[in-house]
């Protein structure tokens, strides 16, 4: 009797403790909710989540597995450590895909990797410029913490006070990350035995000391890695000046583009990885698109040339706004080429893992380093700018919403497809 009554109790206690870690796991995703901060952009309201939502759910519990699953992950695969491959693209803004309700531009694959794992609604950079953006990417640390992340120019432009002493002593005129010492991602994950690759833009070097590069912040292997921040062209061969263009792309030649070539040299690291299949992989993908200058290849062009010539609404339409006139429309054709370019790459990048036989052994991040460039500093013309992240204000370079607010898609094959989570997220 005693016995029966002591097992009934060991059982009520447990039932007792999934409860609680249940109401736990609840509360936590209302407070998540409701801290965010809604501030109306323009004149009316958009309910975005709500046009997302219509062919996603989701779930508070996944009721197949453990309760606790939203907040504790098991990190290994059947076979070991999963494979993990993070790709960035660059200044590619909130509402330039298909999945975050793009009216333009068609992202089949990228969609399609939302619709495989997990999309997120409130995803923000640490930083709406691209170096102290990936400063807090691969430091895991807010840019901030390194000094003042603004250029000289850009600090004298805008009157902050002290700006001189804060250039002085921010990373961007001294010596940028090389010379601190933290453990970057690259050195995280080599130190847990993963194989770990680099390609495309990294932007994090310093030029004077030239210091700074992927293999000195645990990457071994690095292709396409320059002191640039942006190419000076999109095809071969991508630069005026030899130090500014993206070194080791193998057989490049006249009339390659670079986000296809980029693509080309991450799959050869796929298949060298393969070997050795008892050893992970971390790599890096960092598309130099789709930064200014805006360059695409021509048949993409003319496909957006076309669907710009059927749309039932003005084009090319601006805002003026703090000093300087940004795009509200979404139909620049140039710039949706190079997207479905980029489209184009995770396809590519899907179907090699799946060919090699480790896509259920391999984590897809998917994310931009800011917002997209809908303005310019030297104001210009609407036409030549390259998106509109409306219904949220600016882009690039702005701490408003369309300034810092990123697509962020994570697909892990071990977990449930068709999920989109609205909780607030960062970079670091």
């Amino acid at each position: 009797a005693m016995s029966t009554s002591t097992s009934s109790h060991m059982t009520v206690k447990k039932c007792s403790c999934l409860l609680v870690e249940k109401v736990v796991i609840v509360i936590l995703f209302i407070l998540c909710h409701c801290l965010a901060i809604h501030i109306p952009i323009f004149d009316q309201e958009i309910n975005e989540t709500d046009l997302l939502l219509k062919n996603y759910t989701i779930p508070l519990f996944n009721q197949e597995s453990d309760e606790t699953n939203l907040l504790r992950q098991n990190h290994d695969t059947i076979n070991g450590k999963p494979n993990v491959i993070l790709i960035i693209i660059d200044d590619l803004g909130i509402k330039d895909l298909g999945c975050y309700n793009s009216p333009f531009h068609d992202t089949p694959h990228i969609d399609r990797l939302a619709k495989n794992g997990v999309q997120f609604l409130n995803a923000y950079a640490s930083h709406p410029k691209c170096v102290p953006s990936r400063v807090g990417i691969f430091s895991g640390r807010f840019p901030a913490r390194f000094g003042s992340p603004k250029t000289k120019r850009g600090m004298s432009q805008f009157g902050y006070k002290n700006a001189e002493k804060c250039y002085k002593e921010s990373f961007r005129s001294s010596s940028l990350i090389p010379v601190y010492n933290f453990t970057s991602l690259g050195d995280a994950f080599k130190i847990h035995g993963y194989n770990t690759g680099y390609v495309g833009k990294w932007h994090l070097r310093n030029k004077a000391i030239r210091q700074g590069s992927p293999k000195g912040h645990g990457f071994d292997d690095t292709i396409g890695v320059c002191n640039a921040g942006s190419v000076d062209s999109h095809f071969f061969p991508f630069g005026k000046k030899k130090i500014d263009r993206p070194p080791n792309l193998t057989g490049a030649s006249k009339g390659d583009y670079l986000t296809d070539q980029l693509t080309k040299e991450s799959i050869q690291l796929l298949k060298k990885y393969r070997k050795y299949p008892r050893k992970p992989f971390f790599l890096v993908l960092s598309h130099y698109a789709v930064h200014t200058p805006l360059e695409a290849k021509r048949e993409y062009v003319e496909k957006y040339l076309r669907k710009r010539k059927q749309l039932k609404r003005p084009v090319d339409q601006g805002k003026f706004d703090n000093g300087e006139h940004y795009r509200i429309s979404q139909d620049n054709a140039v710039y949706a080429a190079m997207v479905q370019s980029v489209d184009d790459s995770v396809g590519k990048i899907r179907d090699k893992l799946r060919e090699l036989k480790i896509e259920e052994k391999t984590i897809i991040v998917f994310t931009s380093d800011n917002g997209g460039q809908s303005s310019a500093e030297d104001n210009g013309t609407i036409d030549n700018k390259a998106t509109s992240n409306a219904p949220y204000r600016h882009g690039k370079r702005w701490l408003y919403e369309g300034g810092i607010r990123v697509p962020l898609i994570i697909f892990d094959p071990r977990q449930k497809s068709n999920k989109v989570y609205i909780v607030e997220i960062s970079h670091y």
